[in-house]
């Protein structure tokens, strides 16, 4: 019986959080039956579910299928894996996908979600023409955090949103609007 399910450094999932399935109501604790995980799109309650599915297998089969002395198995960006295997794709396809994700540019268990040679980016300049480059064009070392320094703008492409910036402008065109009619 689960009653509680801690993770961190899971996928989206950085800071630790906790899945408490024995709530207390006055004084009592009882297991729950049943638990509704609700949020905003691209919250992590995917990440939440896989984690769990990871912990049961961990439980299920660490002590038959995995190395006393070796790493902990981990699994990888998994359509990543699919396009990367020669098996599950027969036919050389592709994957192309956009993504404002920054944790895809981190670790998992200590290892690269995305490889470096996978990763490029989009930058708009100020006429509005867009060009694309790679994550390798900056030689970013082993072990460099470069979701950090993506965030930072060391890497370019980020999004400039300035929330004042935009209600300000969200506001002009209402007035313009407004006078317009």
């Amino acid at each position: 019986m689960l009653r509680s399910l801690r993770v961190a450094n899971h996928r989206s999932l950085r800071d630790e959080q906790e899945l408490l399935l024995m709530p207390q109501y006055g004084g009592e604790r009882a297991v729950v039956s049943a638990v509704a995980i609700y949020g905003a799109n691209a919250s992590g309650k995917s990440n939440l579910l896989d984690a769990l599915q990871f912990m049961q297998a961990a439980v299920r089969d660490s002590y038959q299928r995995w190395s006393p002395t070796g790493k902990i198995p981990r699994r990888p960006f998994r359509l990543d894996e699919l396009f990367r295997n020669s098996v599950t794709n027969t036919g050389n396809g592709q994957l192309v996908f956009t993504t404002h994700d920054a944790t895809l540019l981190g670790t998992s268990l200590g290892e690269p979600v995305l490889a470096r040679d996978a990763v490029w980016f989009v930058s708009k300049d100020a006429a509005g023409a867009s060009s694309v480059f790679p994550l390798s064009d900056f030689k970013p070392r082993k072990g460099e955090n470069m979701e950090r320094r993506y965030l930072g703008g060391s890497y370019g492409a980020v999004p400039a949103v300035f929330s004042d910036t935009l209600v300000e402008e969200l506001l002009k065109s209402r007035e313009h609007t407004d006078a317009a009619s």
